[in-house]
């Protein structure tokens, strides 16, 4: 067995038998919402109810140009982790609410964010760890505290969510990298061959992405995303500044 695949091997998480799975896309998309009238949440979210299957985060994408750019960033950053096949950001659909257009993500109930545990670090898959910094470097995610990304601590599993204009926009510079940094810091820099086959997969995709993108923002994103997963690839880790 290859060094890669006895590495993904090791830190693997496993599922409980637990029936079939649930395509939770389509629960986003075409599932009834409770008590529509009785949206509440934090700005710009609404947490909402949807009838039988759990709860999810409704977006606004119409409240102004930054907000309604996020959602747009949401769902690129989702679509990007699909193609990666890295299972990192929970599920996000366009969807209209009370008239609004907006997206609609699937709240995963089990995985507190990293700010609710001191020692976030000492829960997570290092697998898991690896891939949301190939995620991070490659979309230059210049927002990633512990308040944006979830733990499940029986699982290592991490999930990263609010991928809106200052994470992937701001002004240029990364200032909060907390999972890229943490792991230069233990020196889990070295790329497996399943995330190699996975970055060939995503640059094969961005310009079906970038031709159907609709802001010159995400274009440019995609752009700097490609280019960085050559860098990678070229390299074969992640680099130890950033």
């Amino acid at each position: 067995m290859a060094e890669g695949q006895s590495f993904e091997k090791q830190h693997e998480i496993t599922k409980p038998e637990t029936g079939p799975e649930i395509d939770i896309e389509s629960v986003l998309e075409r599932g009834e919402i409770e008590n529509p009238e009785a949206l509440k949440g934090f700005f710009p979210f609404n947490a909402v109810r949807i009838k039988d299957d759990g709860s999810a985060l409704f977006r606004p994408g119409d409240l102004s140009e930054v907000i309604s750019l996020g959602s747009e960033l949401e769902l690129l950053a989702f679509s990007v982790d699909k193609i990666l096949n890295f299972n990192l950001i929970p599920p996000v659909v366009g969807r209209e609410l009370e008239g609004v257009k907006g997206t609609l993500q699937h709240r995963v109930e089990d995985s507190p964010t990293a700010s609710r545990f001191v020692g976030w670090r000492d829960l997570i898959s290092k697998y898991e760890l690896l891939r949301a910094a190939v995620f991070d470097y490659i979309m230059n995610a210049k927002d990633r505290h512990d308040s944006n990304f979830l733990v499940n601590p029986g699982s290592g599993k991490i999930w990263l969510i609010d991928h809106d204009y200052f994470m992937l926009v701001g002004d240029g510079k990364a200032t909060w990298t907390y999972l890229l940094e943490e792991a230069i810091t233990i020196e889990l820099t070295k790329l497996t061959e399943q995330i190699k086959a996975s970055l060939y997969t995503f640059i094969a995709a961005v310009d079906s992405f970038v031709v159907n993108a609709h802001h010159p923002v995400v274009v440019e994103i995609l752009e700097e995303a490609r280019r960085r997963a050559e860098m990678l690839l070229e390299t074969g880790e992640i680099p130890r500044k950033i």
